[in-house]
């Protein structure tokens, strides 16, 4: 027995050793997988911080008891966004240094502080501060108080501003500024929605369910704007991307935020709608109304977006001859009605992102004109009108994009996007040339970027991005492409 005893014991002995190299294979694959998954929940943990520092409408929660609210020390104290009784103080800060091929002095009242990409009044080469270059400085207050099960009231306030001058965001008001100033001259500039307002980002309040959804009233991100934003591979950075202005506006620019909007979101199953409209309010307005509908089949989402604007106001600044006889600090006006639509998807494939899109927006002459003098965004009067920019054909600008995101870990990510625009000719007679913005023509913009997350609050970033101009896009323009290669930090909060 003791002889059999021994055998058995020698022979598992064997075993053991025959079997040694694989186990530790083995083992050495689910410590890899550990490694892997605390990697993956730690990037999912600070998409989560980073994605309640941003200025999106909070998804539909369902009420549940409140964990004991932090005094008022321990808010300001604890890691994490500054948050006591379900109210939550947050924002960001964004600053750098670019050098641009051909580029305008930097204004403090422009939301971007530089006109990145290519515009008429881009001159001269040089280095200059580069604020809001990944994205915009804001501050913000939002809450969320639950009254019922399911049911919880939200709200969200916020602005934004210019980090080189402190003042708030006024597009309008770089426009005024630039009046009757020689196109060599004249500092960055152009129109937006920002306007100079308190609350010039949103401000709005509502109710929030699980079940029913989200309903929200005040002023508000256009659906076109939400999903431009979403599916553009650099997160409509200013300095590194085009999704925004006139395409993420629905065809002008001052449309990317509308005030007076009743906005709904609903998320059932897989899928997702949203309408928004607004009632219309002063000369140059009248209602309009916006539709998304998307979802997700495995690692593919996708969203197409419907807008209508009526009595659109794209402002301009004066030139020097109107400067001479209209009112101070006033504004040229052109009104349109307006139509756009956006399609997107993107692709999650491991770690890669790969997004493409195309927006489309078309500007008609108003079914209403507009008399001259009325007060505009901001409170800008606007002294000169033009309700017949369209009056031979609309107007249909056109950008098509693809780009891809890569994480290469939890801190570092790449990104790249490729945006060609396009506008038909809308003049009385035809061209493809430069002798009129009315002629047909081309926008292109190639860029990337790079980030490192040195922190679950700072952000280090560099890129670049290179846009060329042809034809009718083209005309008026003093050079036809810039360079602006960026460098910069940004802290959210």
């Amino acid at each position: 027995m003791r002889t059999i005893c021994l055998a058995i014991s020698v022979l598992l002995g064997f075993a053991s050793a025959a079997h040694s190299d694989p186990l530790s294979q083995i083992e050495g694959q689910i410590q890899e997988l550990s490694k892997q998954r605390q990697t993956l929940a730690a990037r999912l943990k600070r998409a989560e911080l980073r994605q309640a520092a941003r200025e999106r409408l909070p998804e539909p929660e369902s009420a549940q008891v409140a964990p004991p609210a932090p005094s008022a020390f321990q808010a300001l104290t604890q890691d994490g966004p500054l948050a006591w009784r379900g109210i939550t103080f947050y924002g960001g800060l964004d600053a750098g240094v670019a050098w641009q091929s051909h580029g305008a002095p930097f204004n403090g009242l422009y939301p971007q502080g530089l006109q990145y990409r290519i515009s008429k009044n881009s001159n001269h080469a040089g280095f200059a501060f580069a604020p809001n270059a990944l994205s915009y400085s804001n501050l913000g207050l939002k809450g969320t108080e639950s009254i019922a099960p399911d049911l919880a009231v939200i709200f969200d306030l916020n602005t934004r501003f210019n980090p080189g001058s402190g003042m708030i965001a006024n597009g309008p008001g770089s426009l005024a500024q630039n009046n009757g100033v020689a196109l060599t001259s004249q500092s960055s500039r152009g129109d937006s929605a920002f306007a100079g307002q308190a609350l010039n980002n949103f401000a709005y309040l509502g109710l929030s369910s699980q079940t029913f959804g989200a309903l929200t009233v005040g002023r508000q991100k256009s659906l076109i704007a939400d999903n431009a934003s979403a599916y553009d591979p650099i997160d409509s950075a200013p300095a590194f991307s085009v999704i925004a202005g006139s395409f993420a506006g629905g065809g002008n620019t001052e449309n990317s935020r509308l005030d007076n909007v009743l906005k709904y979101r609903l998320g059932f199953g897989q899928a997702r709608f949203a309408a928004l409209y607004q009632v219309g309010a002063g000369p140059a307005s009248r209602d309009a109304y916006q539709f998304s509908l998307g979802g997700d089949v495995g690692s593919l989402s996708f969203d197409a977006t419907f807008s209508q604007i009526g009595g659109s106001v794209h402002a301009s600044s004066l030139n020097a001859s109107q400067a001479a006889t209209e009112p101070a600090g006033s504004l040229s006006g052109t009104i349109s009605d307006n139509t756009g639509i956006v399609l997107a998807a993107r692709y999650t494939y491991e770690r890669f992102i790969f997004f493409g899109g195309y927006a489309a927006a078309r500007n008609a002459d108003p079914q209403t004109t507009v008399a001259p003098g009325f007060s505009g965004l901001g409170g800008y009067v606007i002294s000169v009108t033009n309700n017949s920019a369209f009056q031979y054909h609309d107007r249909v600008r056109q950008v098509l994009w693809t780009g891809f995101k890569y994480a290469y870990d939890d801190r570092l990510e790449v990104a790249g996007g490729f945006y060609h625009a396009l506008q038909n000719s809308y003049g009385k007679n035809g061209c493809n040339t430069t002798e009129s913005n009315t002629c047909s023509g081309t926008f292109d913009a190639i860029s990337g970027v790079i980030v490192y997350r040195a922190s679950e609050k700072f952000d280090f970033y560099g890129g670049l991005m290179y846009s060329t101009v042809a034809n009718g896009y083209a005309s008026g323009y003093l050079y036809r492409n810039s360079v602006d290669p960026t460098v910069g930090v940004r802290y959210l909060f």
